[in-house]
């Protein structure tokens, strides 16, 4: 079942592409993946702007924040707190700014609104 679903996607995504939406803009890699592990998430750019903006605000904070405290943060001894402040902010801003490109992206290839 999870395989029928994926390969729906897929097919939405040939749709996109066929409109003009790039490749990694109508199913970028982490939602391919998705699909393959056999996840239900839609594609971006038919999820409303808040889900866009908490799921990669979340992801993106996230690795984010681990990566600046493993190579920068950490060694240098910056107090966790300021660590995690700077990843909700970094977190918060990326994601508000894609669910805006995404559903920017949306409009320009005339799908539904979505709220």
């Amino acid at each position: 079942m999870g395989n029928n679903y994926q390969q729906r996607m897929l097919q939405i995504t040939d749709a996109l592409v066929a409109q003009g939406v790039g490749r990694y803009t109508a199913a970028p890699l982490i939602y391919q993946l998705a699909w393959r592990l056999g996840l239900r998430v839609r594609p971006p750019l038919y999820q409303s702007f808040k889900t866009l903006a908490l799921s990669i605000g979340t992801g993106f904070g996230l690795v984010w924040g681990l990566v600046t405290w493993l190579f920068f943060w950490g060694p240098e001894g910056d107090p966790l707190p300021a660590v995690l402040v700077g990843a909700v902010v970094a977190g918060t801003l990326f994601g508000l700014i894609m669910a805006t490109v995404y559903r920017r992206k949306a409009r320009t290839v005339h799908l539904p609104p979505i709220e």
